[in-house]
Formats: structure tokens, C-alpha cells, sequence
């Protein structure tokens, strides 16, 4: 093949490419409390953190360990305790269920392929969060914290305003966002105030 036209190809594919790569955004609308909205402690106590990433309500163990990683940043970012593995007085429990239809997800992917991007298309991975907070014998769970990931494939736009970010880092965002919202929560609740300062 000519040089020239092995050059073209290549740019062709590269395009082509570049079209079809895939563009994450993180829906803002279910973030309702952020760092700046937890007490953070002087002393902080130490809390036993364990997690579970399921999809479609079934447990998914190859994302766990990138769930258990991103829950202990943010519980020790927000300074309401530090992770410890070998607390024994408070645990959290968190797990994360995303959903979605996938068949519908499958079907838009394989139409934007075949068009080679041209025509783009977005799908729309959602994430629940329960959370269970456990000292003195006694559990509070607190449920329906909620996340969207949106994301663009082909030759389509993004939702206005947001940030294109890769898949990692909008997962990553994502249990932040519900995390925080179930910290605020289990921090302001009248029945557990007295447990927060609890020291494993």
C-alpha cells in the first residue's frame, strides 16, 4: 500500500476511533451534602468499614476492591472516623447496587458501532446505596442514596454543563456523592449522636 494512502488510513481509523471512544458524566442532581457539611472530629474514632458492589442486586466481587477503596477515602477525607480493619466497637457496612437496563444499553452500543459513531448514542448506569451503621449492639441502616453516570458514545453530546470524565474517576465521584449523603445523615441522627464518638 502507498505511503500516502496507508497515512490516510490511519487517520481514518483514528478518527473513527475517537468518535466511538466513550465520554462519562456525573449526574450533579443527587449531591446534597458535600465535605464542608460533616463534623469532622477532633479525635476520630475508629470504625471497622466493609462493602459490597452488587449489579442488578447480585454481588459483583471484581468491583468490590474498587469500592472498599474509594468508601475508606472518603470516610477518612470527611474526618467523622478512620477506617480501621481491626475496630471491633462500630462498623460501617455500605453496599452499592447498580442498575440498569442492559439489554437496552447492548443494543445502543451494537447501533453505534455499526454506524462507526456517527450516529452517537448515551446510556444511563444507575447506583443505589445502603448503608448500616453498628455500635452498642444496636444497627441503624439507611437506604435509597442514589447516583447516575451518563455516558456518551459516538458522535452525540454530553449533557450540558458537565464535565466529560473516564469511567473510574465518575464511579469514583458517584459513591462520594451518596457517601456523604448517608454520613450527613447518620451524623444528625438523634438516635446515634451519642455512638459517633465510639473508638474501636
Amino acid at each position: 500500500m502507498p505511503l500516502k494512502k496507508l497515512a490516510a488510513v490511519v487517520l481514518l481509523v483514528a478518527s473513527l476511533s475517537a468518535c466511538i471512544a466513550p465520554k462519562s458524566y456525573v449526574d450533579p442532581s443527587f449531591a446534597k451534602a458535600g465535605y464542608q457539611d460533616i463534623q469532622r472530629n477532633a479525635v476520630p474514632p475508629h470504625w471497622n468499614v466493609t462493602t459490597e458492589f452488587q449489579r442488578q442486586g447480585s454481588h459483583y466481587e471484581a468491583a468490590d476492591a474498587a469500592l472498599h477503596q474509594q468508601v475508606e477515602e472518603v470516610v477518612r477525607g470527611s474526618g467523622i472516623a478512620l477506617p480501621d480493619a481491626s475496630a471491633t466497637g462500630a462498623t460501617l457496612h455500605v453496599v452499592v447496587n447498580n442498575f440498569g437496563d442492559g439489554g437496552d444499553a447492548a443494543a445502543k452500543g451494537f447501533g453505534t458501532g455499526l454506524t462507526f459513531g456517527l450516529v452517537g448514542s448515551t446510556v444511563t448506569d444507575y447506583y443505589e446505596m445502603t448503608v448500616a451503621f453498628t455500635a452498642n449492639d444496636q444497627t441503624i441502616t439507611k437506604s435509597g442514596y442514589r447516583g447516575a453516570l451518563h455516558t456518551t458514545i459516538g458522535n452525540t453530546s454530553g449533557p450540558p454543563g458537565l464535565k466529560a470524565v473516564d469511567g473510574r474517576t465518575g464511579f469514583n465521584q458517584i459513591v462520594e456523592q451518596m457517601l456523604l449523603n448517608a454520613l450527613s445523615d447518620i451524623q444528625s441522627s438523634a438516635k446515634i449522636s451519642s455512638w459517633i464518638a465510639l473508638r474501636g
